[in-house]
């Protein structure tokens, strides 16, 4: 009577049959050998599925481990790979000018595709989308307006006061009114100074491809 109703409800779906097919087992086994007891033998199959379980979770980690290294491999091959000190595209310090230099080749052009090293002044404290850069030989050094190729990446808050290099290219351009006073919002200055920004300025720009921290 037990059996039959057993494999009557099993039969609906395979995995429903194979753990009943698991009772009727346990069953046959507690009244053809005295010695395996019903409890003992429920005990020995949660025994094996636990083990066969947890091999399982330990395959997919080793699986899941494999993958990561490989990803982590890839990144070290340094393709387009960011840390701490680089952002944007990974460039060296090697080859780069002065800011002071800089300034004598922008005097006799608009524009000047170059790399540059120069101390950080400020940088924007809503999502680091800009910063000034200046000459760290002078406090009246002019500073110069730095922003990111296709906002594809930003600066730390903290990073003024510390030296950088930047590649791409510098010009001068005429930031309007409304500008001025949105980056000096971004710079969080007080309502007082934003209000007396009332002119367009002339100013010094660098559209940066990418950008490493060197001191």
């Amino acid at each position: 009577m037990i059996i039959s109703w057993k494999i009557h409800v099993g039969v609906r779906n395979r995995r429903s049959f194979t753990r009943y097919n698991l009772e009727i087992r346990m069953i046959i086994a507690s009244v053809f050998d005295p010695d395996v007891s019903t409890l003992d033998y429920l005990c020995r199959i949660n025994d094996r599925t636990m083990k066969n379980g947890i091999f399982l979770l330990a395959l997919i980690g080793g699986m899941w481990s494999c993958g990561s290294s490989s990803d982590t491999g890839a990144d070290a091959s340094g393709e387009a790979v960011a840390d701490s000190l680089h952002f944007g595209e990974v460039i060296t310090p090697d080859g780069a000018i002065t800011m002071d230099e800089l300034l004598v080749q922008l005097s006799g052009s608009d524009s000047v595709a170059t790399k540059v090293r120069g101390l950080v002044t400020s940088v924007c404290q809503v999502k680091g989308c800009w910063m000034t850069v200046k000459s760290p030989t002078g406090e009246n050094a002019p500073e110069i307006f730095v922003q990111f190729k296709d906002y594809e990446f930003f600066m730390p808050f903290g990073l003024a006061g510390s030296e950088v290099v930047i590649d791409g290219y510098a010009y001068r351009d005429v930031t309007s009114v409304e500008e001025l006073k949105h980056y000096a919002e971004d710079e969080g200055q007080t309502a007082e100074q934003i209000a007396a920004i009332t002119e367009p300025e002339e100013e010094l720009k660098f559209m940066a491809n990418g950008v490493v921290i060197v001191q």
